[in-house]
């Protein structure tokens, strides 16, 4: 069975201004509608991010996406996340995000439900598919030379929180298949002109 998940592509950020070219010429590759339906399912483990929320007392961060009912594929989700305390108590918030037509990149805006209504924010996916994983752990799941699938998404900066960037993975990684694809990534992006460090 072929899988839904092309070989991983990153390009910069739409939403920090960049060039939709770099400076070779090269056309940076957008994420196309047809893989938004891919990301939905089991939840997605997030193994990095530059967001201060994210580093301070919380672990075990991971994030569904679901289809809305009678929606257009890729136009417009459910997105629930949940983490850990420092205490081991498991919170979550959920929002929908909606599909923005007038970006280059695969843009959505996102809108917090029932207490977060109010919240909003932009956000985007700035790298998506499939990635090459060197296991570190007998009887790993990917210990075998297999690969994985990875999502970088990109967080707009708003008044409760700082722009983000965040690497999310299938399935749980030990500390060193994270360590390996967080180099990949990075070296990567930094390959399409990005401004962040994720390391």
């Amino acid at each position: 069975m072929d899988s839904p998940f092309p070989p991983f592509q990153p390009h910069a950020p739409v939403l920090l201004g960049s060039p939709t070219t770099s400076g070779d010429g090269t056309s940076y590759i957008r994420t196309p509608h047809s893989v938004l339906g891919a990301i939905t399912g089991p939840g997605w483990n997030m193994i990095a991010s530059t967001s201060s929320m994210w580093q301070d007392h919380k672990h075990s961060m991971a994030i569904t996406y679901s289809t809305l009912d009678n929606a257009t594929e890729g136009h417009q989700f459910n997105e629930k996340t949940t983490w850990c305390s420092d205490a081991n108590k498991t919170s979550s918030t959920s929002g929908i995000s909606h599909f923005v037509a007038g970006e280059p990149g695969r843009v959505y805006d996102w809108r917090g439900t029932g207490w977060l209504k109010w919240v909003t924010t932009r956000w985007e996916i700035v790298g998506f598919g499939e990635m090459p994983l060197a296991g570190t752990g007998a009887g790993s799941i990917v210990g075998r030379g297999g690969s994985i699938p990875v999502l970088v998404t990109f967080v707009r900066k708003t008044m409760l929180s700082p722009q983000a960037l965040s690497v999310l993975v299938r399935p749980q990684l030990d500390d060193g298949q994270k360590a390996f694809i967080i180099k990949q990534v990075s070296d990567l992006l930094k390959g399409v002109g990005h401004e962040l460090s994720i390391c």
